[in-house]
């Protein structure tokens, strides 16, 4: 059967009455599993429903109460939502026991590199781009302490919330400022120079790339190169990044480098989380981040987020252990009942596995309606499992 995931933050689920809000998701709408926030970027949310406040907003961080003991061999330590310290308390224990009691699976959400203040709070750990500024937004996966203390993360939250799955977003090493929409540039850039702007070269990348034998600073300068004949308001090329790697050998041994350090750290995380790991990946995210061609080895499912119905023939994985479709907020907007429908449809044809929609506090009533239709159509198809 095509399984259908609902994400959430926690606020949502407790705000709205915890258990009759579970009760109607899975009596009525018919869902088989949550996946809740429990680490999560900045977020500013205006409510479907009228719930105190209407609009809510979160600095981001820790969205449960961490066992500081569980990060002893990593100088980092979360950095817990003030909403965490507010009156709920611990509310990822709450929702746990009440997932159980009615046998909904809970996966917990998990931002590997964005989660919010962390970048602010260990600025040397945090991604830099070609110009040597920081990232306020990002940390840098290839970082030691960066990939230990996700490592000890995950096991907190597996050991303490015992958790069906963790789902991983946000697995790049990238300057997230590149790809944030409040980012003012003066020219229109191509994929290769957002990919330019975008890729980091922090002192981790620089010491560990070069170990390793990869000429960094020859890489950095291609780049820069691109970069700058853009802003100068000059282009030559396809505007890809393929053929710019096709043409300069210390820039694709650079991206070969960064593309085999998540793969590893990917592998440790699987070791460590002692649970089902599903890494999200977006479109348009993964083609910023694997414009060179070069495919991250994943030995974990995958979910492929998409905002248009159009994406769908791309979403399956090829190489993930299983592939689920994510149907982003965009796309649930956008979509109306019979297109909602049709979506679970093409995800049955396709194999996937399970349909994970976002997220429960901007789905309107009659945005669940038509969730319930698809639902009551997944039930009925048969998909092959992995």
């Amino acid at each position: 059967m095509l399984r259908t995931f609902v994400s959430a933050y926690p606020w949502d689920l407790i705000d709205e009455g915890l258990e009759s809000g579970l009760d109607r998701l899975q009596g009525e709408v018919g869902i088989a599993g949550l996946s809740v926030w429990a680490a999560c970027p900045p977020v500013t949310e205006l409510r479907a429903r009228t719930l105190e406040p209407r609009i809510f907003r979160t600095r981001g961080g820790a969205l449960f109460r961490p066992d500081e003991a569980a990060y002893a061999t990593t100088r980092f330590k979360p950095v817990a939502s003030d909403w965490v310290k507010g009156p709920a308390h611990d509310p990822m224990t709450r929702i746990a026991a009440a997932c159980t009691e009615r046998n909904i699976e809970l996966r917990i959400l998990v931002s590997a590199a964005a989660t919010g203040r962390l970048a602010q709070r260990y600025p040397d750990s945090a991604c830099k781009n070609l110009f040597g500024a920081e990232s306020q937004i990002s940390l840098c996966l290839a970082n030691l302490d960066v990939q230990e203390y996700l490592r000890c993360l995950i096991i907190d939250l597996v050991t303490t919330y015992r958790p069906a799955g963790v789902v991983l977003t946000d697995f790049v090493i990238a300057w997230y400022e590149a790809i944030s929409l409040e980012l003012q540039v003066p020219v229109a850039l191509a994929a290769a120079e957002e990919s330019a702007l975008s890729t980091c070269f922090c002192e981790s990348c620089h010491q560990r790339a070069g170990l390793v034998g990869v000429d960094v600073p020859r890489a950095m300068h291609a780049l820069n190169a691109l970069l700058q004949q853009a802003l100068g308001g000059g282009r030559t090329g396809s505007g890809r990044l393929n053929d710019l790697l096709a043409e300069n050998v210390d820039l694709r041994a650079y991206f070969q480098w960064r593309t085999a350090e998540l793969t590893s750290l990917l592998r440790r995380l699987t070791e460590s989380c002692a649970r089902d790991l599903l890494l999200v990946r977006t479109l348009m995210a993964h083609e910023r981040s694997q414009q060179d061609g070069l495919e991250l080895s994943i030995p974990a499912a995958v979910i492929t987020s998409i905002d248009a119905a159009g994406q769908l023939p791309a979403a399956a994985c090829p190489g993930a252990l299983r592939s689920e479709v994510g149907l982003s907020a965009a796309f649930i907007k956008a979509a109306d009942g019979a297109e909602l429908v049709g979506a679970f449809v093409q995800a049955g044809e396709q194999g996937m596995s399970g349909v994970q929609l976002d997220h429960l506090g901007i789905l309107t009533d009659p945005m669940l309606t038509s969730v319930k239709q698809a639902v009551r159509f997944a039930r009925r198809s048969r998909v092959d499992q992995p």
